[in-house]
């Protein structure tokens, strides 16, 4: 089981989407952080320009041959450059940046709670389809047995008929009961090729592959008390985690739209060099303080504000109704093993008590004491005792897989330490 669940774990689609999920979030979280460091940008410029000029005036002549003045236009190219290497900074913003880079960071740890989660899911199905797949071959067992017990029944009937002990009506019933045993066995022949399909899609094997299960069956022995797993489920549940995480996300975006009523305060420092030719001749230093003061935004900052606060009301509701089903949800597990459990120590003890009321059926049909329906209702008997026993055996360890799921521990009687 625990290859399988290895397997399970590296190729299920949902966990791949939420580890991707997780890794977008760290990249956020390390983005809300660069609001604290300094920008720094530069940049550059070229251009070539045509100056036109006006030269001293001189002394020309007209077609009469009289003197006049004549002012020349002069065009010159010229190169202009310049660099400009700028650095601002953020110096006070009252927490914006702060509340931001909480957010990022309650934002990477529900996602990795999301993720928890999804892994979770799948060691449950899993586990839930491995069971379920040793259910349905035990079943076959059953069914292979109570094919032999009427093969058997239809045999005994047959002598007893032949040598005038029993009626033909005996030879009937056997033969009936033997075809019914056999429908009962196609059709859990045909579970077990479903079960195995199932447990092959749910660890991410192709159809084509080749596997054995290996069967590994836990003891069954009593849980502690239900209230003690409910404080683990508090601490150890993946949804949970994720809720608490989601309610000091929208906090923090609460306090961080507050934070915009105030003003923010930045220095920046210019460093800008121009000239025609290298090296640039004209160079100055500019050193700022800007203080940006909101004033009016048309009410966008008070509707944003509302609607967080909102969404703080939002998450914390669903905090209280993911503990309430979480908790539902373990008390129902708790009272199903439980009862399963006793059911499964009456049932051992009911299909030892069948085994020697089949024993006794059989002999006193053999002897002439008892008749065929005895003989059939004890075959029944046994049959649907040793059915039941496998069914509660295996919806058992389900119960129990399902539970630890549901607390969000690998072990309930260990450490209690989450997935």
């Amino acid at each position: 089981m625990q290859q399988a669940i290895e397997l399970a774990l590296k190729k299920n689609p949902a966990i791949k989407s939420h580890q991707a999920r997780l890794d977008s979030a760290k990249a956020r979280a390390c983005a809300f952080r660069s609001g604290y460091f300094p920008k720094v940008s530069v940049s550059g410029r070229l251009q070539k320009r045509t100056l036109l000029s006006d030269t001293q005036p001189a002394e020309t002549a007209n077609l009469l041959g009289q003197p006049r003045l004549t002012t020349l236009r002069e065009e010159k190219d010229v190169n202009q450059g310049g660099v400009s290497l700028s650095l601002s900074q953020e110096i006070f913003d009252f927490g914006r940046r702060y509340y931001t880079l909480q957010q990022g960071k309650s934002s990477l740890r529900a996602s990795d709670a999301g993720l928890a989660m999804a892994k979770s899911r799948v060691i449950f199905e899993v586990e839930q389809a491995f069971y379920r797949y040793f259910q349905s071959v035990h079943l076959l067992d059953v069914a292979r047995e109570s094919v032999r017990q009427f093969e058997f029944q239809l045999q005994r009937a047959k002598v007893r008929n032949e040598t005038g002990l029993a009626p033909l009506i005996d030879v009937t019933t056997a033969r009936v009961n033997l075809a019914t045993a056999k429908s009962r066995l196609q059709q859990a022949e045909a579970d077990v090729v479903l079960a195995k399909a199932a447990l092959t899609n749910v660890i991410g094997l192709d159809p084509a592959d080749e596997y054995e299960p290996i069967e590994t069956l836990k003891a069954s022995k009593p849980l502690g008390e239900a209230e003690e797993l409910v404080r683990m489920m508090l601490h150890h549940h993946p949804l949970i985690r994720q809720a608490k995480e989601n309610v000091r996300l929208a906090q923090f975006a609460l306090k961080a739209a507050e934070s915009e009523y105030w003003p923010k305060i930045s220095g920046q420092v210019n460093y800008l060099a121009e000239g025609e030719e290298l090296p640039l001749e004209e160079k100055r230093l500019f050193l700022g303080l800007q203080i940006d003061i909101p004033l009016f935004s048309g009410g966008a900052d008070y509707y944003r504000i509302r609607e967080t606060r909102f969404a703080v009301q939002e998450s914390e509701a669903l905090l209280e109704q993911t503990i309430r089903q979480a908790r539902l949800a373990v008390i129902e597990d708790v009272t199903n093993y439980q009862k399963t459990l006793s059911q499964l120590e009456s049932l051992e003890e009911a299909g030892k008590a069948a085994e020697a009321n089949l024993e006794l059926a059989s002999a006193r049909y053999e002897i002439g004491l008892g008749d065929i329906i005895e003989w059939t209702n004890a075959s029944l008997n046994l049959i649907v005792t040793k059915t039941d026993y496998v069914n509660a055996n295996y919806s058992l360890q389900i119960i129990l897989a399902k539970l630890k799921q549901d607390v969000g521990v690998s072990d309930l009687w260990g450490e209690g330490e989450g997935k």
